[in-house]
Formats: C-alpha cells, sequence, structure tokens
C-alpha cells in the first residue's frame, strides 16, 4: 500500500480515458490511465466507498482496531444465533457479554465479518428428513485446537470409520469440511503454554488456522479443507465447530 498526498483526474489524449495523477508521500509521482470501459465502474466504487466511510464516522464505533473489530461483529451474530436457538439465555446478554463473557456461546454458529460486507448473510445446512440424496452434513464443536476426538465424532456420524488416517476410499467420500478456531485467550492449551500471539510478523488467528489445519488434515488424510480464524463465542474459547459434508455410503 503506497500513501497518496494528492490526486488529480484528466482526460487521456483522444478522448481515449481518463488520467489519474498521483503524488505520494514521498513526493513520487504516478500516473495511471483506466480505459473508458473502465470509468463507470471506478466512480461506481469510488461512490461506494465514499458512502461506507462517512456512515462509518457517522455510526457509534466500539473499536478502531479492525482485528478486534473483526473478532467483536462475529461474536456478536454468534450470540444471535445462540439467542435464536435457545442455546442462551436472552437475560445473560448485552454489548459488554460480547467479546469478553466467551462462556457464552453457540455449538452451530460459524459467522465471518469483513468490510466488504454491507448486510448480514445467513446460511443455514441441514439434513431434512424428506432429503433422500446422496450428501450428508453433521457438526459438532471442538473444544479446543487438538480436539481430535471431537472431529472423529462427526465422521462417525457420517458412518465414516477412522483407525488412524482415512484411507483414500473413505476420504474421498468427504465433500467439505468446515471449521473455525481461535488461539485459546487463556494462553494455553490443556495446561501447556502456547505461543499463538499476534505480532509484527503474523497475527494469532493465523497461528491457530494452521494447528487446527494440520490437525484435520493429518487424521483426513486430505488438505482441501476451510478453517477460518475467529471463533468468538463459537464454541469454548480456544475451541470452535466443526462440519463436515459428506456422500453417504452405498
Amino acid at each position: 500500500m503506497i500513501p497518496v498526498e494528492e490526486a488529480r483526474v484528466g482526460t487521456a489524449p483522444e478522448a481515449a480515458g481518463a488520467i489519474l495523477h498521483l503524488t505520494t508521500a514521498g513526493s513520487i509521482p504516478l500516473a495511471v490511465e483506466p480505459p473508458v470501459a473502465l470509468l463507470r465502474e471506478v466512480v461506481e466504487q469510488l461512490q461506494h466507498v465514499l458512502e461506507r466511510v462517512q456512515g462509518g464516522r457517522a455510526a457509534r464505533s466500539t473499536t478502531d482496531n479492525t482485528y478486534a473489530s473483526t473478532a467483536l461483529s462475529p461474536g456478536a451474530s454468534a450470540l444471535g444465533v445462540a439467542l435464536a436457538l435457545g442455546e442462551v439465555d436472552r437475560g445473560a446478554l448485552d454489548d459488554r457479554a460480547i467479546g469478553r463473557d466467551l462462556g457464552l456461546w453457540s455449538p452451530r454458529a460459524s459467522a465471518s465479518a469483513g468490510v466488504e460486507l454491507l448486510h448480514s448473510e445467513i446460511i443455514v445446512l441441514g439434513n431434512s428428513a424428506a432429503w433422500s440424496g446422496d450428501n450428508a452434513i453433521a457438526h459438532g464443536v471442538m473444544r479446543d485446537a487438538i480436539d481430535l476426538p471431537s472431529a472423529i465424532g462427526v465422521l462417525n456420524a457420517l458412518d465414516i470409520t477412522i483407525s488412524g488416517q482415512l484411507d483414500e476410499a473413505a476420504a474421498s467420500r468427504i465433500l467439505a469440511v468446515l471449521a473455525k478456531t481461535e488461539a485459546s485467550c487463556s494462553g494455553t492449551i490443556r495446561g501447556a503454554r502456547h505461543v499463538m500471539w499476534g505480532d509484527s510478523d503474523i497475527q494469532a488467528s493465523r497461528h491457530a488456522r494452521a494447528l487446527v489445519g494440520g490437525v484435520l488434515a493429518g487424521s483426513i488424510g486430505r488438505t482441501d479443507l476451510f478453517v477460518s480464524g475467529g471463533a468468538e463465542h463459537q464454541g469454548p474459547d480456544g475451541g470452535g465447530p466443526i462440519a463436515v459434508i459428506a456422500r453417504r455410503p452405498r
């Protein structure tokens, strides 16, 4: 990312497009010439960004820390799911609980947040009693980052028996593995200190995703799985939900 101190817009020769003149914070001049075909899209995106920035400044903000914000938002969403499903008591919820009372969580919610989302999007995955297709889903909760037995329990619910690492035939039945994880706030896993902390090199959730991804890949025998960071209120502190979609046995 290059900080810019000045920007001017002009017209390219023969009206072939626009020229965007930029001057960086280091007083280095740059010129970009987007073609006519892209101008409308660029203008619409700039207007969109301006509206979001202005709206964000006008709204009450809990934090200006990006990582803290992307933890509070899905955490609040997860507690909303927990409330809707009767997993937590409404009387236990208020703004102060979000991101702080990690004893409140949903075993079914998996929530994410990002600046690219302008509204809530909800997807519900489950098995209908009337469903007769080949695919089925099962879910569970990993109590911590190395809770392999809970992951095995999800596989067993899909009639996948595991002893060691899945063989190729069993692994080929799996269509998707979806998991959430976050480094435990206690700083430990089963009494032993972990080193998953955010620093100038890498953020803590990336360490956690790598750890859980390795645990799951080692048992399933495949690396094409989805492990998302930011599991606040989505399972116990340091754990997170896991779901597996697989073909039914023939």
